[in-house]
């Protein structure tokens, strides 16, 4: 009973009373009303009998080798990894106990059984409830499971509409919650268009779920009779840790999206929330997150109400009304306590926490980012950093706090103070001092955050972390990824124009000004690879992979022509003829003559990313990952072909040292070793910093003397002159080879002058040929 204190003796008699008061319980619901009108999906009988069809020896054992070493083990003790290894000798066993559940659809019970552990909900709890039961299965149950899924997953994207995106192959979390932050902007302006969101927490959700309605609900879809028996064997509840549950939950969420779709269609009194009308959006779901958007009104509130309830009455799930937040946007505070009214949710304001991220109408500022923050704090401060090695820290930075910041960076560009408390609290961690405490640093920040190739440690920094991460969502968009959010974008904001070609407005989130300001930096990235032309912008789409055609012909000569910035490819090439006017063949005689060779009806646009070594191949994040590290660190960039004898003295400095460090790390099979020697060579290359000022102090006065135009050969290999004489980009070229025959030319160039010469003999002949031995 809530309230009543227990002593030490009977805390764990407590415990085992309130779950068993709620775990495997059967809920007394009512049946469906009307099913035959609700469930509209479902599966054909061919799907439907694919999933019946004979579970086979290689199925069971790729189910086993899918769970993780890691999962604790279950009753019997025994773990996936001792399957695994001892896989030679029980593997026939095994699998036949897996195949006999199949075949007789009968599980023992001991089989079923669980040990639960309990995790805080809170830091202090004081209540049971405060517990969250984590269920540890045997690894059979799971092994079992595992094949019932894999059989399963596949057809939830047919069943499943596009609001859920839980264990949905294909679908993205990130989605909801970039969509949920453009329907909230403007909540907080005196005058817009008003609105209701609704964040509603479903009380004990796996735990409530009635075993009657998980059952109906599986003969509705149209599932097998058999795949059906298989299910309802487990008696015990949906559990969290048991890999089944998930995929059963979506089905039951499911429900409530075709009750509130067949009531919005029987009561005309529904309205949409603002810019949710085109796609009928209602509400995004993920698991038991609930967010519903609808008008602010109250006929759309009781329409709300009354699915509600009846989804409650059905399945046993309750909204949690202590938990549950409604927030108002531009709403009247008459017309808000009707609202309140109906409807007694706690009310909630911005910024809200939504996915574990903040949810907010405006800006995100530090203060919303605070729990980030105290995440990042709090794990060094759990860790005695005086009992890490060097090597050690290096490696909790890479694999556990760069882990800690990765769903943030994936879905919210982070602001600039954010990011550099992070860095600081890491940087202080990594010079062994903690947290709140300054250490000396023996190399910069920038340089740490360079590949292990060109001398850094591979630690991603986090602002160019969150532009490739965050550059995943841009690829969805011009790909046309099959999702809500970028259905939305398209409806709403785009309207048929290319991304490249669209302007921020200030109905705009942040999450998506943000996303419009850093596509300048990754657009010449995105190529094209076009099939049937449909879907390729053919004025500002990089499908030529030398930039956008409206860079290279005059917007005035296209609109002239009858064209608009919206105009596909396929509608001006047939993959023969331009269908452009006659005196584009003079103006423009490149563009007639070239010859799309991918071009073919039958297959679809393709979009690809060409990295910095010029290579195009399918995107992924991990090829974005340093494009940012890279491209400062290996192009150096003169203003009209001059250089100072600092811009020269860092471009050699750095092609040394790159070649240096990088062999550490090629060198040493032990992390602790190369580690050490890192830190060795940083400071062995302070003593090869003032060669190379003497050599380029010399090659400074040569430019001088011949204002900037030397004409050497050294001067054509560092400014990249190619056989033609055309300055070619050396992005994607070794600077270590670059630098080694611009040092020996430079020793030529010395010689043709006299003033050269004594600058040669100045420098010290013996220090000059050290440095050539280095390189």
């Amino acid at each position: 009973m809530e309230g009543v204190e227990y002593d030490s003796q009977n805390v764990g008699n407590a415990f085992v009373k309130h779950f068993k008061g709620i775990m495997g319980v059967k809920s007394a619901v009512e049946p469906l009303n009307d099913p035959d009108s609700l469930f509209i999906n479902k599966l054909t009988a061919s799907d439907a009998l694919s999933m019946v069809s004979k579970v086979t020896s290689e199925e069971v054992k790729l189910a086993m080798f899918q769970i993780s070493d890691e999962k604790a083990p279950g009753p019997d003790g025994f773990s996936a990894k001792f399957f695994k290894s001892a896989w030679d000798i029980v593997g026939t066993e095994v699998t036949a106990a897996v195949i006999e559940f199949f075949e007789n659809g009968k599980l023992l019970k001991e089989l079923n059984a669980t040990v639960l552990s309990l995790i805080l909900k809170v830091k202090a709890p004081k209540a049971v409830n405060e517990f969250r039961p984590i269920a540890y299965c045997n690894v059979l149950y799971k092994c079992i499971s595992k094949v019932i899924c894999k059989r399963l997953k596949g057809c939830l994207g047919n069943l499943v509409s596009c609001n859920q995106s839980t264990f949905v192959p294909g679908r993205l979390i990130s989605g909801k919650i970039l969509l949920s932050q453009e329907l909230v902007k403007g909540y907080d302006w005196a005058m817009g268009h008003p609105g209701v969101a609704l964040k509603i927490d479903l009380h004990k959700a796996y735990d409530s779920v009635s075993h009657s309605f998980l059952e109906d609900c599986l003969v509705h879809f149209g599932f097998h009779e058999k795949f059906i028996g298989w299910i309802m064997t487990w008696e015990k509840g949906f559990r969290q840790g048991d890999p089944m549950s998930p995929y059963l939950f979506i089905l039951v969420m499911e429900v409530l999206n075709l009750i509130l779709s067949r009531n919005i269609n029987r009561y005309e009194k529904f309205v949409y929330h603002w810019r949710c009308g085109k796609l009928k959006l209602t509400h995004l779901c993920f698991a038991d997150d609930l967010v519903i958007f609808c008008g602010a009104d109250r006929g759309s509130i009781d329409v709300i109400k009354q699915a509600l309830n009846e989804f409650s009455v059905v399945s046993g799930l309750i909204p949690n009304m202590g938990k549950s937040e409604i927030i108002c946007g531009n709403v009247k505070e008459d017309l808000k306590a009707e609202i309140l009214g109906a409807l007694p949710f706690r009310v909630g304001e911005f910024p809200m926490k939504y996915l574990g991220v903040p949810l907010s109408s405006k800006k995100l500022f530090q203060k919303d980012c605070r729990l980030l923050i105290d995440k990042v704090k709090n794990r060094i401060s759990d860790w005695r950093v005086k009992f890490l090695s060097y090597a050690g820290r290096v490696q909790l930075i890479k694999s556990v706090l760069s882990s800690l910041t990765v769903y943030w960076l994936s879905l919210l560009i982070l602001p600039y103070n954010v990011s550099e408390d992070i860095e600081r609290l890491i940087r202080g961690f990594l010079w062994n001092q903690g947290v709140g405490r300054r250490g000396i640093a023996r190399v910069s920040w920038e340089d740490i955050c360079y590949p292990k190739c060109q001398g850094g440690l591979g630690v991603a920094s986090l602002k160019n972390q969150n532009i490739a991460l965050m550059s995943k969502h841009i690829w969805n968009l011009v790909s046309n990824k099959d999702s809500i959010w970028v259905r939305w974008v398209k409806a709403y904001k785009l309207k048929g124009r290319s991304f490249w070609d669209t302007n921020e407005t200030r109905f705009d989130s942040w999450s998506c000004g943000q996303l419009l300001q850093i596509r300048n930096k990754v657009m010449g990235n995105f190529v094209t690879k076009v099939g049937n032309g449909e879907n390729v912008f053919a004025w500002y789409d990089n499908w030529m992979g030398k930039g956008m055609l409206v860079d290279l012909i005059n917007r005035r000569d296209i609109k002239e022509a009858g064209f608009d910035f919206k105009t596909k490819l396929a509608y001006i090439y047939d993959g023969k003829v331009w269908k452009v006017p006659e005196e584009w063949h003079e103006k423009y005689p490149w563009l007639v003559k070239y010859n799309i060779q991918t071009f073919n009806k039958e297959v679809i646009d393709n979009v690809l990313w060409k990295g910095e070594d010029g290579k195009v191949d399918e995107y992924a994040v991990k090829r974005v990952s340093w494009k940012a590290e890279s491209l400062e660190r290996n192009c150096c960039h003169f203003e009209n072909n001059r250089r100072s004898v600092q811009q020269v003295s860092d471009l050699i400095m750095n092609s040394v040292r790159n070649r240096l460090l990088g062999l550490v790390w090629k060198n040493n099979s032990s992390v602790a070793e190369a580690a050490v020697e890192w830190n060795v060579e940083l400071i062995k290359d302070r003593g090869i910093s003032v060669v190379v000022w003497w050599l380029c102090f010399g090659w400074g006065k040569m430019c001088w003397l011949y204002d900037g135009k030397v004409e050497s050969v050294g001067r054509d290999i560092v400014l990249g002159k190619d056989e033609d004489g055309m300055v070619a980009d050396r992005r994607n070229r070794e600077w270590w080879d670059a630098a080694g025959k611009g040092v020996l030319s430079l020793l030529v160039a010395a010689w043709r002058n006299e003033e050269g010469m004594a600058i040669w003999l100045a420098a010290g002949m013996k220090t000059m040929l050290c440095f050539c031995w280095i390189v």
